[in-house]
């Protein structure tokens, strides 16, 4: 048997592991409305449900579970998550099951008359495939193979059984592992088409070794296996995050293993939790190889080109010294090099052969002046001094030759200098690179849990200018929540003068001051029914919470979210129906509200009045203008989600753009 705490890390869930993960899926997810999709990249989703926020997220092939960790959206959405989003956005989940014991969970969608169902196949070639009437709508990956055809408007089929189902064991089909010899995880991977760590898990819970040869086993032993199994199967929970001897993450398991006996492991209440902090973080481990691989071939070309730079520079610089060198010689020596290219010319104008006036000219060398040769299609004279080489003719004399060696020189230093401002910015965009590396180390690649949400967070919300919170029913249930558990002695109960109105509760400790009621007032119209009929202003009373009961006048019936209004009511007459959208620069928070309430907390602001503009469209707009308002370093931060939180704050789901007062 292998060394477990050696072993490789878990890449993807077993068919146990979603055994025991449904029943939790089901309790959170069964009954949510999907709120959004988002493809976060090629192979994972991330579904969106209300209320709750509650993000269930998808990677075929490899995990399903819900997720606590804050990710980033993407601003764009594919081509595929715009398909998604038109079947399955307003649908809602009424079921999720595993599909026999096998790695594939089936999610039951209902959308008005239609049902849909979601499968999730965890298997090697992994996919995700939206099936309607029994036809594939929609799917991840499409591809013809030998079992089935993943195309559109094809007939579903699940994928061939991996094996026998380990809940229905039979004593007769436990016997055939014993024909099939080898070792017994092996049989036992073959025969239930599960893992080796089950495999294994099995064998040790029978008490027997996991290498054993199945064609020695009893009738016995096969026997404990199967019953091994359904005592696994029917263990309470106990999810744990295992680690191998170096304390590195090595599994998320449903329940405390044989196989892993005396590795650390690290407990929790939830098995969808232990695998969310599992998969997160050998996320973050993959992603932070995959960056530091592309740093590392980004870095080595930069190096690259930074050595290529500094040799040029040093080839250059070697040749600038004795180029002026030369030139400075040839001026020292005029006479030399003027009476040699005399006796050179004037021994082929008297007759001689190349060979003998190169001969002549030689004769007449001292020090370090060489004759190099002579080219007769150029009328060129060769020669060398110092070492460098320059060549004079009967046209051009030694002066010239120096004076193109001094520019030569000239141009070389010109270029060394371009050289060494192309190395200095190398070389600080090397440093630049390191310093991003790190900081992306340190901070992008971090990994940070949602923020937990306060309690009146179920609520619409804001805080007055004066710093008092405001609470907004969302529908009849929030209404009926807020009255009954949340309005508190001191408190103040707003409501608009027309049916289909939310209560609006001020929480100010019995001082109500100017400012919080006419904000309180705003938000009572604004988010009432007035919104929806284009009205532009409304009155608005307000009453103490002793004036507010369930109790309804005798034969009547109270529905619910309604409440009775006893005594006197104070009323704010001609109330403007007037909201601001907002992005707070600190939080990135998206916040809603009276223009004086969200003003307080952010320059960057958007007013909206009722219209009939879609939600949508009036949300990207909304956006658009804030972009153009806020920093470049605060609107580059915002991802895709920030559409979808804008366009939730605005009321009956449509509206306009505010026109500038006066």
């Amino acid at each position: 048997m292998p060394d477990p705490g050696s072993g490789a890390r878990k890449a993807s869930m077993s068919n146990f592991d979603l055994f025991f993960l449904i029943p939790e899926l089901k309790d959170r997810i069964v009954g949510k409305v999907i709120d959004n999709v988002y493809q976060i990249s090629d192979d994972t989703f991330v579904i969106k449900m209300r209320p709750g926020n509650v993000e269930l997220l998808l990677q075929p092939g490899r995990r399903i579970h819900i997720t606590n960790y804050a990710i980033k959206k993407p601003k764009e959405p594919t081509p595929l998550c715009m398909a998604l989003r038109r079947r399955l956005v307003d649908s809602r989940v009424s079921n999720i099951e595993q599909v026999g014991f096998e790695r594939i969970v089936e999610i039951e969608i209902e959308r008005g008359q239609e049902a849909l169902r979601l499968y999730v196949e965890l298997l090697k070639r992994g996919n995700l495939v939206l099936v309607k009437d029994g036809k594939i709508s929609l799917a991840w990956k499409y591809a013809r193979m030998k079992d089935r055809s993943i195309v559109p408007n094809a007939e579903f089929n699940l994928p061939p059984r991996g094996g026998l189902d380990p809940r229905y064991l039979t004593p007769e089909q436990l016997s055939c592992l014993g024909r099939m010899g080898g070792p017994l995880w092996r049989s036992l991977m073959g025969a239930l088409g599960i893992n080796r760590l089950y495999a294994s898990e099995l064998a040790l819970r029978a008490g027997l070794s996991p290498d054993a040869d199945c064609s020695r086993l009893s009738p016995s032993d096969f026997e404990r296996i199967g019953n091994a199994a359904v005592s696994l199967l029917s263990e309470g929970p106990s999810p744990v995050v295992v680690l191998d001897r170096s304390g590195d993450l090595l599994d998320a398991t449903p329940l405390k293993l044989k196989f892993y006996e005396g590795l650390q492991v690290k407990e929790y209440s939830s098995f969808n939790d232990a695998l969310d902090d599992f998969f997160m973080a050998t996320e973050r481990k993959r992603e932070e190889v995959l960056l530091k691989e592309a740093h590392s071939k980004q870095l080595e070309r930069m190096e690259r080109i930074l050595r290529a730079q500094r040799e040029e520079l040093e080839r250059i610089s070697k040749m600038i010294g004795p180029l002026r060198g030369a030139a400075d010689a040839i001026y020292s020596r005029m006479n030399e090099v003027k009476w040699i290219a005399h006796s050179f010319f004037s021994s082929l104008e008297g007759g001689k052969s190349e060979e003998e006036a190169l001969e002549s000219a030689k004769g007449l060398l001292e020090g370090d002046i060489e004759v190099l040769g002579w080219d007769g299609a150029s009328g060129e004279l060769r020669l060398s001094l110092n070492g460098v080489p320059f060549s004079i003719s009967k046209r051009m004399g030694p002066g010239e030759a120096a004076n193109l060696l001094y520019e030569r020189a000239k141009e070389l230093e010109g270029k060394a200098e371009r050289l060494r401002a192309l190395i200095e910015a190398t070389e600080a965009q090397i440093a630049s690179m390191e310093k991003g590396f790190s900081r992306r180390i340190e901070n992008g690649l971090r990994l940070s849990k949602k923020a937990e949400k306060k309690w009146y967070e179920k609520f619409r919300w804001f805080h007055s200018s004066s710093g008092k919170l405001v609470l907004i029913g969302r529908d009849s249930s929030s209404n009926e929540l807020l009255i009954k558990k949340y309005l508190g002695e001191g408190d103040v109960v707003f409501h608009a003068e027309i049916p289909g109105a939310p209560f609006v509760v001020v929480k100010c400790g019995g001082a109500l001051d100017e400012a919080s009621k006419m904000e309180a007032a705003i938000a009572a119209a604004s988010y009432s029914k007035a919104w929806a009929e284009g009205m532009s202003s409304l009155d608005v009373f307000w009453v103490n919470p002793d004036q507010v009961e369930k109790r309804a006048p005798s034969g009547e019936y109270l529905k619910k979210g309604a409440f009775m209004i006893r005594g006197r009511r104070n009323y704010v007459r001609g109330v403007e129906l007037r909201l601001a959208i907002g992005i707070d620069p600190n939080t990135m928070e998206v916040l809603a509200g009276p223009r004086a309430a969200v003003e307080g907390r952010t320059p960057y602001f958007v007013e909206v009045v009722p219209g009939e503009i879609p939600s949508r469209r009036l949300a990207e707009a909304i956006l658009n203008r804030l972009v153009e308002k806020l920093p470049k370093a605060i609107s580059k931060a915002l991802g895709e989600e920030a559409l979808s939180k804008v366009q939730a704050l605005l009321p009956y789901g449509r509206g306009d753009l505010a026109r500038a007062k006066g």
